[in-house]
C-alpha cells in the first residue's frame, strides 16, 4: 500500500498542479486541454451545446437598493401577464453572460447595472442552465406603465416582506440568498472568465485528507502530463451525475462510498461567446470532497482502479490553507439542482 501511494503522488511536473489550483482558487480559468477518456481510450462523445437550439442559458439579476428592496419587473407575456418576477431572460447567441444580464435588466426595467458576482447556478439538465447574479444599480430610469412593451409592463422596487403576485415562487430563494450574501458574503466575488469552451464540462478539484495532508485527484494523460480532471456533461442527466459517474469509474468500492461524495459548488465559470457550436460551452471549476473524509480523516487515499488517475499531495502551505478555507466555509458558488 505504501509503495502504491508513493507512486500515486509522483507527477511529471510537481508544481504544475499547484499552479492550476492557485489559478482556479483565485477565480481565474484554464484552457481545457485534455478530455477525460474511457478506459479503452475512446473519447467520450457528449452532446454539442448550441445556444437557443440544443441549450438554453438563462441570466437573472438580483439587485437591491439602499433600503434592501429588490428590483422586480411586471410580466407582459400572455401566459403570466401582470405577474412579477426578477429581471431575467435567455442569453442570445454571441452574447457574454454578463452582457446578457445587463441587456435583460435594461430591457425589462429601464435601469443599468453592473454584475458583482454569481449567486448560484441552477440546472434542470445541462440543456437548461440559469445563472443568477447579484448586480448593482448604476443608472437609467425605472420603466413606468406608460412605457410598457413586449419585454415588461413596468418595474419597481419590492420590499420582500410585502405581498406581491409572483409569476413563480422560485424567485424567493434567490432573493433570500441575495440578502444573505449582501449581509455576509460567503464566497469571493465570482464572475465568468472569458475562455471559450466547446462542451459543457466540469474541471474537478477532488480533495481529501490522507496521512494528515491534503491530496487532490489528478488525471495523467500522455503527452500532456497531469492535470485536474476535465469531464463532459451528458445532455440527459443532471449537472452533477457526470461527476458521480467519473468517480465510480476510477475509485475501488465506489458503491460503498458514493453516498459520501459532496459536491460543494463551483470556484468559477468559464464561458466566452463566439461561433455557434464552437464556443457555446461552459466549464465549471467544481470543488468536490467526501462527507466523512472531508479534510479531517487521517487515512490513506481512497484506492484507485484507473491507472490514469493519481492522488497528488500538496506541499504549499498557503495553498493548502486557502483550499481548506474554501471547503470548511463552503466558499463556492452553489449549484441548485
Amino acid at each position: 500500500m505504501e509503495q502504491q501511494c508513493e507512486q500515486e503522488v509522483r507527477m511529471n511536473k510537481p508544481k504544475e498542479l499547484e499552479l492550476q489550483l492557485d489559478t482556479v482558487l483565485t477565480g481565474q480559468g484554464l484552457v481545457v486541454q485534455d478530455w477525460t477518456v474511457r478506459k479503452d481510450r475512446q473519447p467520450v462523445r457528449p452532446f454539442l451545446p448550441i445556444l437557443r437550439k440544443t441549450v438554453s442559458y438563462i441570466v437573472a439579476a438580483v439587485i437591491f437598493n439602499d433600503k434592501g428592496e429588490v428590483l422586480m419587473m411586471q410580466e407582459a407575456k400572455p401566459d403570466c401577464h401582470g405577474l412579477w418576477y426578477l429581471p431575467a431572460g435567455h442569453l442570445e447567441p454571441g452574447e457574454q453572460l454578463t452582457d446578457g444580464l445587463r441587456r435583460e435588466v435594461l430591457e425589462e426595467t429601464g435601469l443599468e447595472c453592473q454584475p458583482i458576482t454569481l449567486l448560484c447556478v441552477e440546472s434542470r439538465t445541462p440543456k437548461w442552465l440559469r445563472f443568477s447574479f447579484i448586480a448593482q444599480h448604476t443608472g437609467g430610469i425605472m420603466k413606468t406603465p406608460a412605457e410598457a412593451d413586449k419585454e415588461s409592463l413596468q418595474a419597481a422596487w419590492w420590499d420582500h416582506h410585502n405581498k406581491l403576485p409572483l409569476r413563480a415562487p422560485d424567485v424567493l430563494p434567490l432573493v433570500q440568498a441575495g440578502l444573505a450574501y449582501r449581509k455576509t458574503p460567503h464566497h469571493p466575488p465570482t464572475l465568468p472568465t472569458a475562455i471559450p469552451n466547446t462542451l459543457i464540462c466540469h474541471r474537478l478539484i477532488i480533495v481529501c485528507r490522507a496521512r494528515g495532508r491534503l491530496c487532490v485527484l489528478t488525471r495523467c494523460l500522455e503527452p500532456g502530463g497531469c492535470h485536474l480532471p476535465v469531464i463532459p456533461c451528458k445532455s440527459h442527466d443532471n449537472l452533477l451525475s457526470s461527476i458521480i459517474s467519473f468517480l465510480c469509474s476510477c475509485l475501488h468500492n465506489m458503491h460503498v462510498v458514493s453516498h459520501l461524495i459532496k459536491v460543494l459548488g463551483t470556484l468559477g465559470v468559464q464561458h466566452m461567446a463566439g461561433i455557434a457550436g464552437m464556443s457555446d460551452g461552459i466549464c465549471f471549476n467544481t470543488l468536490v470532497t467526501f462527507k466523512e473524509q472531508g479534510i479531517t480523516t487521517d487515512t490513506e487515499p481512497l484506492t484507485l482502479c484507473d491507472e490514469t488517475c493519481r492522488w497528488q499531495f500538496l506541499e504549499n502551505k498557503d495553498l493548502c490553507q486557502h483550499l481548506e478555507n474554501r471547503i470548511t466555509q463552503s466558499m463556492v458558488v452553489p449549484f441548485n439542482i
